[in-house]
């Protein structure tokens, strides 16, 4: 039986999120074996107003990617949208539909945990170095800082910790690592970065880092590239 998530909204939506997907995913099996609606997936998808901060997703979501809370909240409506429905063939389909939406959209905001914007950045550099598994010199290139800074940001005894324009650096990169991990190998990130992407006007994402701006559509491109190899 699913343990559904509590009705009260969580400090930040990030805490509830890995229940939340444990009850996604158990919702999306039961769909699948079952030529009806189980009421216990109706039951959750009637909850999503409170469980995805529907009355107040500004707060609510305030810490997810927007792209993230769309999605979240786009594949709610489509799920409630598809229990009206008077075909129990079409709104099965569609309810599948809708939870698929919810369920990755949570996928990503429960891997962006290790690049939560509260994560020290000397632990997030530590992590993107474990990561991508490349000499260290070719991860300072990235960074656009000397190998010795880079060493010293690893360092446990030096105090020095990337600040400013490197530390949002560091953070972009580690919430573009933590994505296209799952469909790349360790340097295999990195070589998505430096590749022109054709939906970037033929420009590679790396080169993309001075401009703030354009943070949003690089994350989306680094999760639709796990999404399309996606089982």
């Amino acid at each position: 039986m699913m343990a559904l998530t509590s009705d009260r909204t969580p400090t930040t939506f990030e805490r509830a999120a890995e229940q939340m997907l444990r009850d996604l995913n158990e919702a999306t099996e039961l769909l699948a074996a079952s030529k009806v609606v189980p009421p216990q997936v109706e039951a959750l998808v009637d909850r999503f107003d409170s469980l995805l901060c529907a009355r107040n997703p500004e707060a609510g979501l305030a810490s997810v990617d927007p792209y993230l809370a769309e999605g979240l909240l786009g594949g709610a409506v489509v799920c409630l949208k598809a229990l009206r429905q008077k075909d129990a063939t079409r709104a099965r389909r569609d309810l599948r539909l809708g939870l698929e939406q919810v369920r990755q959209a949570l996928r990503d905001v429960v891997d962006e945990h290790p690049v939560r914007a509260d994560e020290h950045p000397k632990d997030l550099v530590r992590w993107l170095v474990d990561v991508v598994s490349l000499p260290q010199g070719e991860i300072a290139r990235a960074f656009g800082v000397a190998p010795r800074t880079l060493q010293r940001w690893l360092s446990e005894s030096d105090p020095s910790a990337p600040t400013g324009a490197d530390e949002t650096r560091v953070r972009i990169l580690a919430r573009l690592v933590g994505h296209l991990r799952h469909s790349f190998t360790g340097p295999g990130t990195f070589r998505w970065l430096e590749r022109p992407h054709p939906l970037l006007a033929d420009r590679a994402p790396l080169s993309l880092l001075e401009d703030e701006a354009r943070y949003p559509e690089l994350v989306h491109l680094a999760a639709r590239a796990r999404s399309m190899v996606a089982t």
